[in-house]
């Protein structure tokens, strides 16, 4: 259950109370003499589970001398406003912390034990977020990675759903025509219309791949999209309907980005996602294909693209599903997954990423700093957008991260448009451990490259790389600064 308005009155109401009765030095025993009322009840109004009439608050006011209405105000005093802030927020009403295991009152409960500290670090955690341009779209997406990560990102209850659904329409996900099967069920079991044309006669709606109105049941979809993309959207708003998802309440994409305003939007896009990957890649044959794949001798690049064309899937979906099915199947539970965007010469954007199990070395960043060029998955990219390879493109590597820890590294990209120099490329990162050394046969080919990376050039040492984007000046300020320090040290 969220916490509602309710629980953030009840929540301030007690911390009023507990704030004025530690500045006049009184005790919970001490109040319930003054004022009439329970020490136990006292304490229950001040964890924020109860809320008095309105006598009652008249006695507790001229008790903590006070004035009715300054008790009762939501306004908190400048040693707690940023708890008060938060409170005030809509982070309570978003965050379903239900599926976390707990109810937003808990938290409220804990930050209340301690509200002056609570105050002092939420008021520095927000200062660095509006420093760092955190926005609330990134919490929300935050949020949903933990969620994944609880999880190891498998979810039984839409598997089964999306196995059923196979099973009821006896489809064939391998068929040549199981994009116009998908399509016939939307149109026929759910009474959509699908709108290729609108979205590309406005010039304002370019970049807009799909979008959904309610009013019409009509299905919008970019015209440019590939088969396999078209199948995945379609796919999906299968998905919205078999789960029971608000298919009103959803996500589109604007320029290569989801745009949501809630954390409920992004989960149920989520939903939808995971069961389009499922119904696209079913989880008993790609069981299978995972082993075969884990199985071979030495490393086969094309494996992995065939694998791709034979189910009509993309990099992208095609290592997500992996993400699903790695741990729950094969133990492999250690890794991560991102995916970039490229443009011509721009800078390479990370769209999406996920860990599992810890939080590992490559990962977004909002600090306008470098990745390293030295990532199998910005390799790839680099190929597909320097004209030096069309179509799909899966190369691997040792990537040595500093501090000692070693993945093995699977990146695959494809060509977005033909003479537009526009490049997607999806990374799998496995750690390298006893676990990864007996379940992959191929991890031991000699002729796999091993790499030095890093995370970001302005941290990077490496000396003549080829790929440094940017001097490493983060690194070069460290170094400074431990010189100043030796310097001073030599004084004393």
């Amino acid at each position: 259950m969220q916490a509602a308005s309710e629980d953030k009155i009840k929540i301030i109401f007690g911390l009023k109370v507990s704030q004025q009765r530690a500045r006049l030095e009184l005790s919970l025993s001490a109040l319930s003499k003054k004022c009439g009322m329970s020490a136990s009840y006292l304490n229950e109004i001040e964890k924020g589970k109860k809320y008095p009439k309105a006598e009652k608050i008249y006695a507790l006011a001229n008790a903590l001398e006070l004035e009715y209405d300054d008790l009762v105000s939501l306004k908190l005093k400048q040693d707690l406003a940023p708890l008060g802030d938060l409170l005030n927020s809509r982070f309570f009403d978003q965050v379903p912390f239900e599926l976390f295991g707990m109810e937003g009152s808990q938290i409220i409960e804990l930050l209340a034990k301690s509200p002056a500290q609570a105050s002092a670090f939420l008021g520095a955690f927000m200062e660095v977020a509006r420093h760092y341009n955190i926005s609330e779209k990134e919490f929300h997406a935050a949020a949903l990675r933990s969620y994944q990560e609880i999880a190891n990102n498998y979810f039984p209850e839409i598997e089964k759903k999306a196995a059923a659904f196979l099973q009821k329409h006896t489809l064939n996900p391998q068929a040549n025509d199981f994009l116009q099967t998908l399509e016939a069920l939307l149109l026929s079991e759910y009474g959509y219309t699908i709108d290729r044309k609108a979205l590309q006669e406005n010039s304002l709606l370019h970049g807009v791949k799909s979008f959904y109105t309610a009013s019409s049941t009509t299905l919008y979809l970019e015209a440019s999209l590939s088969d396999n993309q078209q199948l995945f959207l379609i796919a999906k708003e299968l998905g919205f309907n078999i789960l029971g998802l608000d298919k009103a309440h959803r996500v589109n994409t604007i320029g290569g980005r989801i745009d949501i305003s809630s954390f409920d939007q992004l989960l149920i896009n989520f939903q939808a996602s995971y069961f389009a990957g499922a119904i696209l890649l079913p989880e008993k044959a790609m069981v299978v294909e995972i082993g075969n794949w884990l199985n071979i001798p030495t490393w086969d690049a094309h494996f992995l693209v065939d694998l791709s064309k034979r189910w009509n899937a993309t990099p992208e979906t095609l290592f997500h599903r992996f993400t699903n099915l790695l741990p729950q199947h094969y133990g492999l539970d250690t890794l991560f997954f991102l995916k970039f965007n490229q443009s011509g010469a721009q800078a390479p954007v990370l769209e999406r990423e996920l860990h599992l199990n810890k939080k590992h070395l490559p990962h977004a960043n909002n600090l306008g700093a470098h990745y390293c060029g030295r990532w199998v998955a910005l390799q790839v990219l680099r190929k597909l957008t320097g004209g030096k390879k069309t179509g799909l493109d899966t190369q691997v590597q040792f990537s040595n991260y500093p501090g000692g820890e070693k993945y093995l590294v699977v990146a695959m990209g494809r060509s977005l448009a033909s003479g537009e120099q526009r490049a997607t490329s999806a990374c799998l990162g496995i750690s390298v451990n006893n676990k990864s050394k007996r379940k992959i046969a191929w991890i031991q080919d000699p002729q796999i490259q091993t790499r030095e990376v890093n995370v970001l050039c302005e941290n990077c040492g490496i000396e003549n790389c080829e790929e440094r984007s940017a001097a490493p000046s983060i690194l070069q300020g460290k170094q400074q600064r431990a010189e100043i320090r030796k310097a001073l040290h030599a004084l004393e």
